[in-house]
């Protein structure tokens, strides 16, 4: 498990986003908690985000850990419907934080500018790292839509015109 997961303080992180009471809102309004069969509450999801991401475990290993901790009682195919539900939830959550702490970065969400995060993701096959291929992709903060995703070979450079 990861040291970082480890040393996260629960209760100040659900501080940081709100009370608990806040996030269970926000999860439902985002659809990523509509029913509790499986997860406790918008906690325990917004924990097993964070395990999923931080922790590199893979599903089923995630769906041990969330049972051993009794955050949840599911299936590695129900974790990934858990998590990909959780996908928007987590962006607004992001989103606020961002809204809240750099409010300059939201000033040009009525205008045309755009706080826009650019990476570029090597993608190499096995063997010599001679050849190896390019993910690029671009996404807009202030609107927390995927702009473009391109692949190319190794001799396209990134740059900020991608996703115009």
């Amino acid at each position: 498990m990861s040291d970082l997961l480890q040393a996260l303080d629960w209760d100040e992180l659900v501080g940081r986003l709100g009370s608990a009471e806040e996030l269970e809102a926000s999860a439902r309004k985002a659809g990523a908690l509509l029913r509790k069969r499986q997860v406790g509450g918008a906690v325990d999801l917004l924990r097993l985000c964070f395990a999923y991401v931080l922790g590199r475990f893979s599903l089923r290993t995630l769906a041990a850990w969330a049972d051993q901790r009794a955050l949840a009682s599911m299936s590695d195919v129900a974790m990934l419907k858990r998590l990909k539900a959780s996908a928007d939830w987590v962006g607004c959550l992001v989103s606020e934080l961002l809204a809240e702490r750099c409010p300059e970065a939201f000033a040009g969400v009525h205008s045309d500018l755009r706080l826009m995060a650019v990476d570029a993701t090597v993608v190499a096959p096995p063997g010599p790292k001679r050849a190896y291929w390019m993910v690029h992709t671009v996404f807009d903060l202030s609107r927390l839509t995927l702009c473009s995703v391109e692949v190319t070979d190794r001799h396209e450079a990134e740059r900020l015109s991608r996703g115009r």
